[in-house]
């Protein structure tokens, strides 16, 4: 399976190129000016900052609108594009949908989640991560957030877990809140679940402790 590694901001030029941070910045400052000027609210579409993305990083091509796994591909690295939102740089972001599983055979998914059993649960909604993800390469995730009218970025390497499936699933544990745990990233940089309703991983970032690899770009 697979887990979310924060890059140290020393690192991303290796990724997006050593002009991407001034480049990014005065795109997103540029297009700013006219919702500033009639007042609209400062916020783009996902599929604006993927091309955005795209465009500062030298080389780089967006993949297009409804891209199964792949935002933009770059030299170095394949991008997966998750917008978030937080309140401060000490709280827990908005939901990021990694994968959805809408398939009419996991329809009686119910029982296992009633049964707890995070086998079954695994292989119907974690498991085809494998397939998902096998034709990337180099993925990482480029997390923008939007915290208290700035906006910052993180980048996250999405490689192999260093768990066995066997220790992945016995880490998989119901939640309060309708979702189930499911363990791809540290406590400390945030949380991954499955939730129920959705049927569908989602990823939170814990901004406090992902702060020292976040840029704040504006």
């Amino acid at each position: 399976m697979y887990q979310f590694i924060p890059i140290p901001i020393e690192e991303h030029n290796n990724i997006l190129g050593a002009s991407f941070a001034n480049t990014f910045a005065l795109i997103v400052e540029e297009l700013l000016v006219p919702l500033r000027k009639y007042g609209f609210k400062e916020e783009f579409n996902k599929q604006l900052w993927e091309e955005i993305v795209a465009i500062s990083i030298p080389s780089a091509t967006w993949c297009g609108a409804g891209n199964n796994v792949v935002d933009v591909k770059t030299p170095m690295a394949d991008l997966d594009v998750k917008g978030l939102s937080a309140k401060t740089t000490a709280s827990i972001s908005t939901e990021a949908s990694y994968m959805q599983n809408l398939k009419q055979v996991n329809n009686n998914f119910m029982e296992s989640v009633n049964n707890g059993d995070f086998a079954d649960l695994f292989a119907k909604f974690v498991a085809p991560l494998d397939i998902k993800l096998k034709d990337t390469n180099n993925l990482h995730i480029f997390a923008l957030l939007r915290i208290s009218g700035s906006i910052y970025y993180a980048l996250l390497k999405v490689e192999k877990s260093e768990l066995s499936d066997q220790e992945f699933i016995k880490l998989m544990h119901m939640k309060s809140n309708g979702a189930i745990y499911v363990p791809m990233i540290a406590d400390k940089n945030g949380v991954t679940t499955f939730n129920i309703a959705k049927r569908r991983l989602e990823l939170r970032l814990n901004c406090k402790g992902l702060l020292p690899y976040m840029v704040k770009a504006i």
